[in-house]
């Protein structure tokens, strides 16, 4: 477990996913969109909704760096 997964964890699990610009992920309808402001990024449970498999998926099929981040960054 990285050092960022153990601080997820210690925050009760809640994260939200960043992408390599610093940009948030968040949804417009059901279209994924990234913003600035944290606030509209969607929050996920690391181990309850598979963010670290979701991550590598993205990684794997697009090539696009995505990272995990405490709720509370």
């Amino acid at each position: 477990m990285t050092i960022n997964e153990l601080r997820i964890m210690a925050g009760g699990g809640r994260c939200r996913i960043k992408d390599a610009s610093g940009k948030y992920l968040a949804f417009r309808g059901r279209e994924p969109i990234f913003v600035d402001d944290a606030q509209q990024g969607v929050v996920y449970h690391y181990v309850s909704d598979n963010v670290a498999g979701q991550i590598a998926f993205v990684m794997g099929r697009f090539h696009q760096t995505w990272e995990a981040v405490p709720e509370k960054e």
